[in-house]
């Protein structure tokens, strides 16, 4: 069985599969709102638009079976049961979407039922030079209606470190352990080296408390700084993260020329990226 971490990334693709097969569907034929698509054994299946998004980039469930969506452009929406929008959340960071950065994950904490937190990611960039840029993670409240709602009480408890030029690679994919603490996946931003060094969190996978502190048994603590919150390091663009019913971690990365790599994550392991890498974006940096 799948997790509900699982489940809804592997939902959220498969939905996007759907609305994106209607929507060539209907340009093709404005009226014809399903499209046929043909499955295992040639059986003849038909994929449903439930509902449409501008760069939808995550989904979340919520306890009563609603679920929340976030785009790209800094729109958060409230869906019911049937998958159809109810309105947008009202009070979300502002983003600016360059390139692959803008509004990005959303995860509901374990108890929100009675604690009615969540998790956000998104990309901030610098107040003085906005060239450069990193992605963020806040823990926030939020308040639902029938038609939407609202984040308030909105605290930081992460970012990327440093913040650098460019607009790729980001990750801030979220997801929390079984322990109850959470997992943040982070880019090395399109500049190779820093997936090696330890003095900076990009191309790492961070394990942190849900209110954003260092655990004393991650692998590195004691070394001081981003160090002590490092649980992976040696990645590349860790847009999938999800723990299997045996409370195993596992990542998904986009790799460079030569493909993409999914890798059961252990403590303390180095991924070798980029030394390793034999891809064409490997410079040697």
């Amino acid at each position: 069985p799948m997790t509900d971490h699982l489940f809804r990334s592997a939902l959220l693709s498969t939905s996007i599969v759907a609305m994106t097969a209607c929507a060539t569907a209907q340009q093709q034929d404005p009226a014809n709102e399903t499209m046929p698509v043909t499955g295992t054994e040639g059986t003849a299946l038909t994929a449903e638009a439930l509902e449409t998004f501008d760069g939808a980039w995550a989904m979340a469930f919520l306890p009563d079976g609603r679920a929340l969506v976030t785009e790209q452009d800094g729109d958060l929406w409230l869906l019911g049961t049937d998958g159809a929008k109810l309105g947008e959340i009202s009070n979300v960071p502002a983003v600016e979407m360059r390139g692959q950065g803008g509004l990005g994950d959303i995860i509901v904490h374990p108890d929100f039922a009675t604690n009615s937190t969540v998790f956000i990611s998104y990309v901030e960039r610098d107040a003085q030079d906005d060239t450069l840029s990193g992605a963020v993670v806040d823990k926030a409240t939020l308040s639902l209606t029938a038609d939407g709602g609202s984040l308030s009480d909105i605290t930081r408890i992460w970012e990327q470190s440093n913040k650098v030029t460019g607009n790729g690679h980001y990750s801030h994919r979220l997801a929390i352990a079984p322990d109850g603490n959470l997992i943040i996946t982070s880019g090395e931003r399109q500049h190779f080296s820093p997936a090696q060094n330890m003095d900076m969190n990009l191309g790492k996978i961070i394990r942190v408390t849900t209110d954003g502190a260092p655990l004393e048994d991650n692998p590195f603590y004691g070394n001081g700084g981003v160090a002590d919150t490092i649980w992976s390091l040696g990645h590349r663009n860790m847009l999938g993260v999800a723990f299997d019913a045996d409370g195993q971690l596992w990542a998904h990365e986009m790799g460079p020329k030569n493909g993409d790599e999914l890798n059961r994550i252990v403590r303390g392991e180095n991924y070798g990226y980029p030394i390793v890498s034999e891809g064409e974006h490997y410079n040697g940096k």
